[in-house]
């Protein structure tokens, strides 16, 4: 993960600074805002001034806000007898941040996980609406760095002093083009829950119970509409790492 954050960072910091150089030094007035599911590293999301509004999360009457647990913490409990699940944030905690940056007199662009499978983005439009044109709301119809991708290229072209317009035109045609592979090193916390997944169930079956394929992982590519493709089960001792961008020159626009 950590070598495909750097290769991130280098990819957006190089491609944005060739493409948008004519805007440095240019007061930045845009507010770039997302939600946790970005899953950005602190140290981006501070060189970047993304703002972030936690997701929540819970483990039977237990209620965390996304980041409060470490990932050691989060994996104790997820063992335990409660499976976690995420919920989007409140409405309120939405307008209290864009009430900040309004007072500010900054331009807020909130990004937020696909609207397809979260509340989050409904959220975020509903606190919005008090703000007219000041708040601007974009559902990225991705998740994790498909969310993160589009957040720090948002951001850069913010820095770079480029309009709401201009930014919302670049999103849309990046979020058109954005592909995610989810890779899983276990099945077992899915197993559960078949029933909501577009996969093989049989194969899934037998991932779970045969202990070579308990080595191997699923690969599930996710377009803009956010639908599962089974890909099938792969040997994961064929792969040492796996490239986030082939072509770093071509990965961002």
């Amino acid at each position: 993960m950590q070598y495909h954050l750097d290769v991130l960072e280098c990819v957006c910091v190089r491609t944005c600074a060739r493409r948008l150089a004519k805007g440095v030094g240019v007061e930045q007035i845009i507010q770039i805002v997302t939600d946790s599911s970005c899953d950005l590293p602190q140290r981006l999301l501070e060189r970047f001034k993304i703002a972030v509004v936690p997701l929540i999360v819970r483990f039977g009457s237990e209620v965390y806000e996304d980041g409060e647990l470490s990932v050691g913490e989060f994996w104790r409990k997820a063992a335990g007898p409660h499976h976690p699940q995420t919920s989007q944030p409140s409405v309120g905690k939405f307008e209290e941040l864009f009430e900040r940056l309004v007072a500010q007199g900054k331009q807020v662009l909130c990004l937020t996980i696909t609207g397809k499978h979260s509340g989050t983005f409904n959220a975020a439009s509903l606190a919005a609406q008090r703000f007219g044109e000041a708040v601007n709301v974009f559902d990225s119809l991705s998740l994790s760095l498909g969310l993160g991708v589009q957040a720090l290229v948002a951001a850069q072209t913010a820095q770079a002093g480029r309009s709401m317009q201009e930014i919302l035109a670049l999103l849309e045609d990046l979020r058109a083009r954005i592909r995610v592979m989810i890779v899983l090193d276990t099945l077992e916390n899915l197993a559960h829950q078949l029933e909501d997944l577009n996969v093989a169930a049989g194969s899934l079956g037998c991932a779970l119970t045969d202990p070579f394929m308990a080595l191997s992982f699923l690969a599930l590519p996710v377009i803009p509409e956010l639908k599962l493709t089974d890909m099938g089960l792969v040997d994961v001792r064929r792969f040492a790492r796996v490239p986030l961008f082939p072509d770093h020159g071509e990965a961002l626009p």
